[in-house]
């Protein structure tokens, strides 16, 4: 396992260690089908992303991956600009939430 303690004593695991184990698992798993694989690549970039830029491009991707699942269209044009008070990936949660109600 990569992500075991290094020491001797009773060995640890934090959630964030099972997750990325799963989703290696999917990814090693020789019968996991194509959405399977991108799936378990799609969250393992987004668990293993190391700067705050790289996680909230991570995140977007991630929005994009399963909101067109349901249904969801990402808008063609989407103002990251950073003079917004508010997080600009928080509000497009929201947004993209507020519309599931109208999906049908």
């Amino acid at each position: 396992m990569p992500f075991a303690k290094r020491d001797s004593t009773k060995k640890f695991y934090t959630g964030l260690n099972l997750l990325k184990s799963y989703w290696k698992s999917v990814l090693d798993n020789v019968n996991s089908n194509s959405y399977q694989l991108s799936e378990a690549a799609n969250n393992l970039m987004y668990l293993c992303a190391e700067t705050e830029e790289e996680k909230k491009f991570r995140k977007l991707a991630l929005i994009a991956f399963y909101g067109n699942k349901l249904g969801y269209k990402v808008p063609n044009s989407v103002d990251l600009s950073s003079n917004e008070e508010a997080d600009p990936l928080a509000t497009m949660v929201d947004q993209m939430l507020d519309n599931f109600g109208g999906v049908k």
